[in-house]
């Protein structure tokens, strides 16, 4: 009897180790991973990256047009000044003239405005290809976990199916890491960036990882060298957009919070600081870059500060003046110098813009001076020239 009981109790120690050790090795087997990321999220969260890297773009584009604002204003002023130098009458001299200095009053709007644009343009820029950079290297990391081998599911199409996408990141619509040029853009991706925030995610806090599964080491938090995370306190990755809780196998969960991202014309209402928001910010930033005061190119420029409507107010205190119309006589006086000048009686911008191709002017060309029209001289090369030629004669016929 004593033996059969000191083997039956030798058998029950047996099995009950053989327990022990089973139940331990499965938990040592599912202690390095925890749950795997919601491909679908993961997706979403590339497209983000992808739009924020339009932002330059967007500043490129909006800039470009000060810019261009700023050249069409420069060469406008300086023909307009050489017109009114090389006028034969009065009237022509102060209608010249005095949209000359339209002109350089576009020029001075732009630059005025450029000086603002590029600083603030150059840190949204920065900004945004930071944080898109940040949450693309992220989710490359997970991507390139699991496009080996069959064990590892940290990006998963449902729980426990591994992602088709893991063949590349740009199944994962991620922006490539480097680029050799841009789009002029007017607004970013409106499907992901919208005017009134994210659409795709969503405008509350989205949990982007799977429930119970234990496939992705990413997720894991405790205190064991085989843990990614060392315990269970929040972390933030991916420029702080991804907020992980890391837990032991299947407790954990990565969330984004989306709630205070609610603007309204790409303006956040209220006005915050989270790292989504500061994205939102810097994305939309060039948005907010003024519009061109006005035209952009040349010739439009040129019939814009030729309008007679424009003319007549920027004359009238200068001729009151000068003693030459009186606040009664204005309308009719301002109006009979403009027909005058252009020599017709409607439509005078598009006549007063015809005759800048009249006067000539002196300009060197390959070591020799020679005649030119007004409306034929290039800002950037014989058109200073030809200014300080005109003044100089100017002066020579003044001192005679």
């Amino acid at each position: 009897m004593q033996r059969c009981s000191a083997v039956k109790v030798a058998r029950w120690r047996e099995n009950t180790t053989r327990c022990a050790l089973a139940f331990l090795l499965l938990e040592n087997g599912s202690e390095a991973t925890s749950n795997s990321f919601k491909e679908a999220d993961i997706i979403n969260l590339c497209g983000v990256a992808k739009a924020a890297r339009g932002t330059t773009g967007v500043a490129n584009n909006r800039l470009c047009k000060l810019l261009e604002q700023l050249q069409a204003a420069s060469a406008a002023a300086q023909k307009l000044s050489l017109a009114a130098l090389a006028a034969e009458k009065n009237a022509t001299a102060l209608a010249s003239g005095q949209a000359a200095v339209a002109a350089k009053q576009c020029g001075t709007d732009a630059l005025n405005e450029l000086k603002t644009a590029v600083p603030s343009a150059l840190v949204n820029v920065a900004n945004a290809a930071a944080a898109s950079g940040a949450l693309t290297e992220v989710i490359s990391i997970l991507q390139q976990n699991g496009a080996q081998g069959s064990n590892t599911k940290c990006i998963a199409a449902t729980q426990d199916n591994k992602a088709g996408s893991y063949k590349s990141m740009v199944q994962l619509e991620c922006p490539e890491v480097f680029i050799n040029s841009v789009a002029q853009l007017d607004k970013p991706q409106e499907t992901v960036i919208a005017a009134t925030g994210f659409p795709t995610l969503g405008s509350g806090e989205t949990t982007i990882t799977h429930s119970g599964g234990t496939d992705c080491i990413f997720t894991n938090g405790q205190d064991l060298a085989s843990a990614m995370w060392g315990g269970k306190t929040a972390v933030n990755v991916g420029g702080g957009i991804i907020q992980i809780t890391p837990h032991s196998a299947g407790s954990a969960s990565a969330k984004v919070n989306a709630a205070g991202t609610k603007p309204t014309a790409y303006k956040l209402e209220p006005d915050g600081n989270s790292q989504l928001q500061r994205l939102y910010k810097a994305v939309t930033g060039p948005i907010h870059i003024p519009d061109p005061t006005c035209a952009t190119s040349e010739g439009d420029l040129l019939t814009q500060v030729l309008d007679a409507s424009k003319l007549k107010v920027a004359l009238k205190p200068t001729l009151i003046a000068l003693g030459q119309i009186t606040e009664q006589t204005a309308d009719t006086k301002l109006k009979e110098l403009l027909d005058k000048v252009a020599v017709h009686e409607s439509e005078h911008s598009q006549h007063l813009v015809k005759l800048l191709g009249q006067p000539q002017i002196i300009q060197v060309k390959s070591k020799e001076a020679e005649l030119q029209k007004i409306n034929k001289l290039a800002i950037s090369n014989n058109l200073p020239g030809a200014a300080f030629i005109a003044v100089s004669e100017i002066k020579t016929m003044a001192k005679k």
